[in-house]
């Protein structure tokens, strides 16, 4: 029984206490303090639940071992030895402030032996110097890379939806393929400042993120379907002690379409993401996008697009598997009410590690927009008709990916085919196209 543990005495404490030290076990050490207690009236029925804690965070699941624990001290608050070994799960999991309060409240204690004092204050020197030293001023630099053959069964689509958004520029007649190239790369950068903000009964460290990213899609012959887009972004980020996280993003993008400039989008992505469980979380984010654009003929294309999005993530398997879906509503209004259009979509993805390094996805979109029912579309139609123009879009991703092990100057290379088929249907025939796009894709993240 635990209080037959508890109650156990042991090799003097200094003795183990100068060698953990000398060793850089401080936190092992004071969880080991809980065994020079005197004896303590333990309750059966709550050895369970510390046995679970001590098991979890044996297995690094640090969250569930201070649930744990917490079980425990709701039901004997006195039981110090549960109390240290939650200031140990919290020190791991670098909450140097909860730790140092548990820690703290044990040594408040008369009770408490002068032996494991001595232990408590060696704890607690070492939590001090490692939160000064997390709450230092941090920089940290990725450069993401990556080189991509294309495939495309139908260039004239239009820009790339996964870009730009869903922008194609005509009506679509007879689709055009090609092969091409696709060439990403990036400098992002990561400010970690010395600031603690206090929201609600939570404490959030706060961070700066900015970037520059570089998107080039180059035809082999289509060159008048090439785009390229260049984009700039900066903003704060949060990041709580407790379970969420939350970001606001500036971004301007530069697009050239055809080797010709096309347009200046800018927004604003504020998203703020929570933590119900280790393995499940749900993320509510908004896109304000203005979009300017810069050829006479696309004058009346000008708009304000809104979109809102709820959507939920769950792993299964100690993250081997992993399904996300939502629904988003968007509503965009153009400066011509030909463009203008509002609608919903919704999206189911799943990705499954097959084995280390190694993980298949697939993904589903659906995509309904209706259009302003003014649009003048007998241009395109028999003229006595008035139609209100209705896309109903699906969209289907699949892909597998790998990352290069002990290959050389291509380990930590991740290797990704992808397929992308996008079918839309219109009420308006001229808009109805389908599009298959294939890529090979090698990237890498250097730090």
């Amino acid at each position: 029984m635990l209080s037959k543990k508890i109650a156990r005495a042991a090799k003097p404490l200094a003795a183990t206490l100068f060698m953990a030290l000398a060793l850089g076990q401080t936190a092992d050490c004071l969880a080991d303090a809980g065994d020079y207690y005197p004896p303590v009236e333990f309750k059966p029925e709550l050895e369970f639940f510390f046995k679970k804690g001590m098991e979890a965070r044996e297995a690094g699941d640090l969250s569930a071992a201070i649930e744990a624990f917490q079980t425990v001290l709701s039901n004997q608050p006195m039981m110090h030895r549960a109390r240290l070994e939650m200031a140990v799960a919290y020190y791991k999991e670098r909450d140097f402030q909860e730790a140092y309060k548990q820690a703290q409240q044990v040594l408040e204690d008369p009770k408490t032996p002068p032996n494991v004092r001595v232990t408590i204050l060696a704890f607690l020197a070492q939590v001090k110097s490692d939160a000064d030293k997390d709450c230092k001023v941090g920089h940290s630099w990725r450069f993401p890379v990556s080189l991509s053959y294309l495939y495309d069964t139908n260039t004239n689509a239009g820009p790339d939806a996964e870009t730009i958004g869903h922008s194609n520029l005509s009506a679509i007649s007879e689709g055009r393929s090609d092969s091409g190239s696709v060439v990403m790369a990036g400098v992002n950068h990561t400010l970690q400042t010395t600031r603690q903000l206090t929201l609600g009964k939570q404490e959030a460290a706060l961070l700066w993120q900015s970037g520059v990213n570089l998107y080039q899609r180059n035809y082999f012959n289509e060159h008048g379907d090439d785009l390229n887009d260049y984009s700039l972004y900066s903003g704060p980020t949060l990041v709580s002690r407790g379970n969420w996280r939350a970001n606001l993003t500036g971004q301007l993008d530069y697009i050239e379409y055809g080797d010709h400039e096309l347009a200046y989008y800018a927004y604003v992505l504020p998203s703020v993401t929570f933590n119900l469980t280790d393995a499940l979380e749900v993320t509510v984010d908004t896109t304000a996008n203005l979009r300017e654009y810069t050829r006479d003929e696309e004058q009346g294309r000008d708009s304000f697009y809104l979109a809102g999005r709820l959507s939920v993530a769950q792993t299964f398997g100690k993250d081997r598997f992993g399904v996300q879906g939502g629904v988003q509503y968007f509503n965009e209004n153009s400066k011509a009410n030909i463009y203008s259009n509002e609608g919903l979509e919704l999206f189911l993805g799943a990705n499954w590690r097959l084995f280390k390094k190694c993980n298949l996805f697939a993904m589903v979109g659906l995509r309904d927009a209706n259009y302003d029912g003014d649009a003048p579309y007998n241009h395109l139609t028999n003229p006595a008709d008035q139609i209100v123009r209705e896309d109903n879009e699906e969209r289907y991703t699949a892909g597998l990916n790998y990352t290069l092990v002990d290959a050389g100057w291509l380990t930590d290379c991740k290797l990704e085919a992808k397929l992308v088929h996008t079918q839309l249907d219109s009420n308006i025939s001229p808009f109805d196209y389908d599009r298959t796009q294939s890529f090979l894709t090698l990237s890498r993240i250097f730090q």
